[in-house]
């Protein structure tokens, strides 16, 4: 073999080298970003996913309290009818004991 193609062939092993090198800096490089990437897209999700359930225990709490407001203004309704039967049948029965004390006399 002749000395220029000796020369020819390191210089193509040597440029093979340098391309493989740069090859894998790049897949590195992108790897890296593909990463980054991927981190930013699971900390955004899970941004928007905690907003959500803010929105929806703030909507829960919501239903809740008007629900609970409707039980208590029920609740209070019938307590209110219970005291109301309860006074006119109190009224009855002192009027029943009054008429039997002066029955016996």
């Amino acid at each position: 073999m002749n000395f220029d193609a000796i020369k020819t062939i390191s210089q193509a092993e040597s440029r093979a080298e340098e391309i493989r090198a740069e090859a894998a800096s790049e897949a590195k490089r992108i790897l890296a970003n593909a990463e980054a990437d991927g981190i930013a897209l699971v900390k955004s999700a899970e941004e928007r996913a905690h907003a959500r359930v803010l929105e929806l225990y703030a909507a829960a709490d919501s239903t809740g309290t008007a629900e609970a407001l409707k039980i208590e203004q029920t609740a209070k309704a019938q307590a209110d009818a219970l005291k109301k039967a309860g006074a006119q049948a109190m009224d009855k029965a002192v009027s029943v004991i009054v008429e039997r004390i002066y029955s016996w006399q």
